[in-house]
């Protein structure tokens, strides 16, 4: 956990002296690096360390900031910076790089998704919604870890909320819309599908409908992320072309998921995808899995399109503006309106 003191020490030693940057680096970055503000120095760190291709867009603008934005830049680091925001080399950590974004995260099993975004934002999680699809009865039923982590949530002034379904957001009456991010790492319908072809296309059913449901509920310039392991039965799922069927939703990029940017994150597979309940499964093993591939795509909307659409709603009903909260759509089911707990 790069938020923990000694292990800060150990990781900064690690990238900055025998990481595979550390002889890179001139001695102005890793000054620069070692005079950071402590939660950015610990992000920075971590996706230095994490990455597969070296240094992100993100961190190497962090790291010049701190040099002043002049001196003479890492070759390395520069070539690599200079690519595209799209660029597939990225890895899923730097969506995360800003504490003030407000996040919503759906399906976190667990909820230990949403406590490593407290570690990484030193202890700071009033701008986070954790969601899981799952009773409070039922979590703690399957998931032994998940009272540590929800306690973690809610010290940190996270919202905690339980019974929530991905397709159905418009009955969840705590949504405080919009968010910047709308997070859903690794759904599955967890139904035990033997069928393959009925399993993928449950699956598509289940992502399809969280983006047209979720996607009402971003900023214009926010973006919906959703996670999913590499290879098959998973690339039959075909998330780009799911994204692109919804109107007004355009594929932004698809980076790198690694478990290991994220302290205390553990995989939690649903019961039912390998046959066996979720509580006996083992972090190492399942992230061991995601470490072998896995993708986040980011789609996000028209931003012009969406501040055009806002303005104009704003002005018919003479409040409100771009950005302004949308409401829920109309229905009769309420079926998992969702359940809060609070500090």
């Amino acid at each position: 956990t790069m938020a923990k003191k000694g292990r800060t020490v150990k990781g900064a030693k690690g990238v900055m002296k025998g990481g595979s940057l550390g002889g890179k680096m001139s001695k102005a970055t890793k000054n620069a690096i070692k005079h950071m503000p402590k939660g950015e120095r610990a992000m920075v760190l971590a996706t230095l360390k994490n990455s597969t291709s070296g240094m992100t867009a993100w961190s190497h603008k962090k790291i010049m900031e701190r040099k002043g934005g002049g001196g003479k830049e890492d070759a390395s680091a520069s070539a690599k910076s200079s690519r595209p925001a799209g660029s597939q080399s990225q890895n899923a950590f730097a969506l995360f790089s800003k504490p003030d974004q407000r996040i919503l995260i759906i399906g976190d099993g667990n909820f230990s998704f949403a406590a490593s975004l407290v570690t990484i934002f030193n202890g700071k999680g009033e701008n986070i919604t954790a969601t899981c699809y799952d009773s409070k009865e039922v979590l703690h039923a399957k998931y032994s870890d998940a009272k540590v982590h929800i306690k973690t949530l809610l010290n940190a002034g996270a919202s905690v909320h339980y019974e929530i379904d991905a397709t159905r957001l418009w009955a969840f009456h705590g949504l405080d819309a919009p968010y910047d991010l709308i997070v859903f790492n690794f759904p599955h319908v967890g139904l035990g599908i033997k069928d393959q072809a009925t399993n993928i296309a449950a699956n598509q059913e289940l992502v399809s409908g969280f983006l047209h449901s979720a996607h009402k509920y971003i900023h214009p310039k926010g973006a919906l992320c959703v996670t999913v392991k590499k290879g098959e039965p998973y690339d039959s799922w075909r998330i780009a072309r799911l994204g692109l069927a919804v109107p007004g939703l355009r594929l932004k990029t698809a980076v790198d998921f690694q478990p290991s940017a994220f302290p205390s994150f553990a995989h939690q597979r649903t019961a039912g995808e390998r046959g066996v309940a979720a509580e006996g499964e083992k972090k190492e093993e399942d992230n061991g899995l995601i470490g072998n591939g896995a993708k986040t795509f980011v789609f996000s909307g028209d931003a012009e399109t969406g501040d055009k659409k806002d303005t104009e709603k704003a002005k018919a009903k003479g409040k409100g503006g771009p950005g302004a909260k949308p409401k829920a759509s109309g229905g009769v089911a309420k079926r998992r309106s969702g359940k809060a707990e609070r500090k």
